[in-house]
């Protein structure tokens, strides 16, 4: 009978371990004015979990763009998402705004307002059973959006730097 050594034990042990974990991840999204940079991971599932953070560096000024962030599960037809938004107005610096983004992007619904930080904010997406379920920074909202299929998950931001970290998607 071979034996195994116990070192060799332990270290499949862990293997297995983190293996339960889900991986976390990081974008760092920083973008000059008027531009936009995005991360895109394609699903097939009709239940998936999205947590993280966010984080706002740097919020930058352009006569047509405002500087924003944005997590969103994206059908095939590209014009239909779900998500949660950032978004920073010139005038009110001091205040982020924070929408449920649904219907194509047509349509958004304000979860509110809330004190500019630096501090990272957390965010969640949750899809499951015809709904999709948002969170940021403590503001929640959900919608019913029927036989929704997501195509991709997208993280992007445009007119600032910002940092979304320790994402994980569960599927």
């Amino acid at each position: 009978m071979k034996k195994i050594p116990l070192t060799a034990c332990l270290f499949a042990l862990a293997r297995m371990s983190d293996a339960a974990e889900p991986a976390r991840q990081n974008f760092e999204c920083d973008t000059p004015s008027g531009h936009f940079s995005y991360w895109n991971r394609t699903t097939s599932a009709t239940k998936i979990d999205i947590t993280g953070t966010l984080t706002v560096n740097e919020l930058r000024k352009d006569g047509k763009w405002i500087p924003t962030a944005l997590a969103i599960l994206k059908a095939a037809d590209e014009k239909t998402f779900f998500g949660v938004h950032l978004v920073s107005f010139p005038k009110a610096r001091d205040l982020y705004v924070v929408e449920l983004v649904k219907a194509g992007g047509n349509e958004k619904l304000g979860l509110g307002v809330i004190p500019a930080t630096s501090e990272p904010l957390p965010f969640a997406i949750h899809l499951d059973a015809g709904q999709v379920m948002v969170s940021l920074a403590g503001l929640d909202a959900s919608v019913p959006v029927g036989d929704f299929k997501p195509a991709s998950i997208q993280l992007s931001c445009s007119t600032g730097d910002f940092r979304f970290k320790d994402f994980v998607i569960e599927e």
